[in-house]
């Protein structure tokens, strides 16, 4: 469901499928669609992916989507782009309104394979945790390597910050700002226990 109150939906496609909108046409992919609050078809349109795709609403209605990119190439409608390393992070922003793209982002390196999930944070700015590993990725603010990473980007898409290290637990709170979790052996007070780092906003 969106914030705006109307459903959406996603659905594995090869083949044909009609939702009510005319037929969406894809040989390996999937069906991404919105309906309207009495459930017909607003629209619909078919996402070429080669892993798993996660979708996220922004508070408009738009969705924010992340996939990888395994070799080839993946356009989500801004133009294609194409894998550089092992497996890619293929990041979206699609209008609510329409389907269509709004703006694309992917990010990798030669040998490198990068994952990461895709979280619309509640002032709109779309928050990314993954992992990098087999050689550095540059997300915009320097190479990160062999470790997982946060990294946010503004509505436009614009890199905002990244943050590269350990951690085991990450949650987004009200204000919009990323904490991180990770037990320790020994923390500060030399005891056991878990240590909690607030990312700058």
């Amino acid at each position: 469901m969106l914030p705006t109150g109307e459903p959406f939906l996603t659905a594995a496609l090869s083949g044909s499928v009609d939702l009510g909108c005319g037929p969406v046409t894809g040989t390996s992919g999937v069906v991404v669609a919105k309906l309207g609050a009495a459930g017909a078809c607003a629209w619909s349109r078919s996402l070429p992916v080669a892993t798993g795709i996660g979708f996220s609403p922004f508070s408009n209605g738009d969705l924010a989507a992340s996939t990888g990119i395994l070799g080839g190439s993946l356009d989500f409608g801004c133009g294609p782009m194409t894998g550089m390393g092992t497996s890619d992070l293929a990041l979206a922003r699609l209008d609510g309104k329409t389907g269509a793209c709004v703006w694309s982002k992917s990010f990798g390196a030669a040998g490198a394979s990068v994952n990461g999930n895709v979280t619309v944070s509640t002032i709109d700015y779309a928050v990314t945790y993954g992992t990098v590993s087999g050689a550095a990725v540059d997300f915009g603010g320097g190479p990160i390597s062999s470790s997982k990473y946060v990294l946010e980007l503004d509505g436009s898409g614009a890199h905002r910050y990244q943050y590269g290290g350990a951690y085991e637990q990450h949650a987004l709170d009200t204000c919009g700002d990323v904490h991180l979790a990770q037990t320790c052996a020994t923390c500060a007070s030399g005891n056991p226990g878990v240590t909690v780092t607030k990312l700058a906003p």
